[in-house]
């Protein structure tokens, strides 16, 4: 008998000491898609990225009601790509086109509610029949920049939960996919915890009345068996809407919890488009959307799938004979920033590689010819002058923008723009520029007294200025005039900012410059110093462009003030001076 005993331990002792690496659970990913054939390879761009094992990944693509060629692109992914997975379905409902009570393509209506409830009940469906651990819902207008997005949530351990997306658009910055407190009624209301949890300045894992777009659901939790969300549940009283009825099925009749993670940054998505909008004013919007992402992301490039088309609008120069962008060459990210910003605004544009005022010296600006004026005062927030020294990094902003000027008289360029590196774009850029130009271009005004320089952005110290036209209200007379961040000149324009070389003998920052040539500087005193001021400037009402960082913010920096001054030494204060080397006057042109 002692044999058994004997062979009962080795055996306990020897297969509990065994080490057993198990399988990453496996995932259901549920995609719902319909008119976005422009989003498709941007959003698997990034899907493609995650970091999760692809064989233990199942894809459900879920399409209908297409007016573009969604369906098409869907089938090109999947038939691209099916090898890696463990399995993707697309399923497609090809007719009609709309949906009958459907004013457009983008008008949510009853019926329209209802077949998401229904593309999301055969998803767990099919979750269910798979014997998947989980389901992952995700629409495609969410962009999942964590690849390791899924491995976070279901280290949570919760049964439904969604990760924190927040939406990119520069009137819409609080919207994203979560509410932190609902009505009597299911809509949403605000609260309290809700600017914290989406700042992240609060971290965790939180539970809330509603998550929408991404959400992880553990189907090995039991209750999940009771979440039927087509039909509508008769018990439901409510609104037809899908988000209500599936709170309603999560929380009142499978007794489940919401949750919301935003420990780490999981991506980003897109506001929902106006009803009213068309097809392509919706690609506009969401080429708007990129763009605003790429200057958040400090010029990060927007991920596309290589197993989709994607086509960039074909570059142009738009209204304008050239476009430079001037930029530093050691300031990498601002030159990707505008890199892929200008390739989804479908712009082409000549990179002016400016002068690096840290290359500058006092010995080089003599043979040079440059004066800095030696009692400028510059002016501030409250239209009050403050004495400061011009910086070298003033004479490098003003020599690039200079030399711009000069080639456009050495290449006889009629009409340019000009924008510095650090410029964000307005919403629908490239429509409110034609519109821009096509109204500037049209102005009846004198030849003597015909524009040179537009500003398409600027910090105006006074609010009293006239409209350019007797009826139109899109144009205005600028006074004085901060900021030369981006600005469209003509050929006569650049003509009388080289003449009579007060440029170099009384050298001021470039912006200051501007105002003084066009006759409205605040300072009469230090304007009368400059004998010719015949600049006609005019500038746009509502900006086009704005600078991707102002004073005080987190990430702003100035290569101007901040920089040694002439003589070599730091400026008043010691901030921060930067001591890398490089450059000289050099354009090249990028056609990307």
């Amino acid at each position: 008998m002692i044999w058994p005993a004997i062979f009962g331990i080795f055996y306990f002792h020897f297969f509990s000491n065994v080490h057993c690496i198990t399988k990453d659970p496996t995932v259901l990913v549920a995609i719902n898609s319909r008119n976005d054939e422009h989003l498709l390879p941007t959003f698997f761009g990034y899907l493609e990225k995650l970091e999760y094992p692809k064989t233990r990944i199942s894809i459900l693509i879920q399409t209908d009601h297409n007016e573009d060629d969604t369906y098409e692109l869907l089938s090109t992914w999947s038939t691209n790509v099916r090898h890696l997975y463990h399995k993707i379905q697309v399923s497609h409902k090809a007719e009609p086109l709309v949906y009958s009570d459907a004013q457009n393509s983008n008008h949510f209506t009853e019926q329209r509610y209802l077949m998401l409830l229904q593309l999301r009940q055969n998803a767990i469906q099919e979750a269910r029949s798979q014997w998947a651990d989980y389901v992952f819902f995700i629409d495609t207008d969410n962009f999942l920049t964590d690849p390791e997005i899924l491995q976070h949530l279901i280290k949570e351990r919760r049964t439904v939960i969604a990760p924190l997306l927040r939406a990119t658009h520069p009137k819409e910055t609080l919207y994203s996919n979560f509410w932190g407190e609902t009505d009597k009624n299911g809509y949403y209301k605000r609260s309290e915890n809700y600017p914290l949890i989406l700042s992240q300045t609060t971290k965790g894992t939180f539970r809330v009345p509603m998550i929408h777009s991404a959400i992880l659901i553990h189907l090995r939790d039991s209750n999940t068996d009771d979440i039927q969300l087509s039909p509508v549940p008769a018990s439901y009283k409510g609104m037809i809407d899908d988000l209500l009825i599936f709170a309603f099925v999560i929380q009142k009749i499978a007794k489940l919890k919401f949750h919301i993670c935003n420990k780490y940054t999981f991506g980003f998505m897109l506001v929902p488009s106006d009803a009213k909008l068309s097809l392509n004013d919706r690609r506009l919007q969401f080429t708007d959307a990129f763009v605003r992402k790429i200057s958040e992301a400090h010029g990060e490039e927007i991920v596309r799938s290589p197993n989709i088309p994607h086509r960039f609008p074909k570059p142009t120069f738009a209204e304008f004979e050239e476009i430079f962008v001037i930029n530093l060459k050691r300031r990498k990210n601002r030159f990707l920033h505008m890199r892929n910003s200008m390739r989804e605004l479908g712009l082409k544009w000549t990179h002016f590689e400016a002068v690096d005022g840290n290359n500058l010296n006092k010995e080089w600006m003599e043979d040079l010819g440059v004066k800095p004026l030696t009692d400028y005062k510059d002016p501030t927030f409250n239209s009050s002058y403050v004495f400061r020294p011009i910086t070298r990094g003033d004479v490098g902003c003003f020599l690039s923008h200079y030399y711009v000027w000069q080639e456009m008289v050495e290449r006889n360029l009629d009409e340019v723009l000009i924008l510095e590196d650090d410029v964000r774009f307005v919403s629908n850029f490239r429509k409110k520029l034609t519109k821009l130009m096509k109204t500037a271009s049209s102005l009846e005004m004198k030849p003597e007294k015909d524009w040179d320089l537009l500003y398409l952005g600027r910090e105006a110290k006074q609010t009293s200025e006239s409209y350019v036209g007797e009826t139109d209200k899109t144009l205005i007379f600028p006074k004085h005039s901060n900021w030369a961040i981006g600005y469209v000149l003509r050929l006569s324009g650049a003509r009388k900012l080289l003449a009579g070389g007060e440029g170099f003998a009384k050298m001021v920052p470039v912006d200051e410059y501007l105002t003084i040539k066009f006759n409205k500087h605040e300072d009469k005193v230090l304007m009368k110093q400059y004998d010719t001021r015949d600049l006609i400037a005019i500038s746009a009402t509502n900006h086009l462009i704005e600078p991707t960082h102002l004073p005080m913010q987190d990430g702003y920096y100035s290569d101007t003030k901040n920089s040694l001054l002439i003589d070599g030494s730091k400026p008043p204060g010691n901030p921060q001076v930067d001591d890398d080397d490089h450059l000289q006057k050099k354009s090249t042109r990028t056609d990307l």
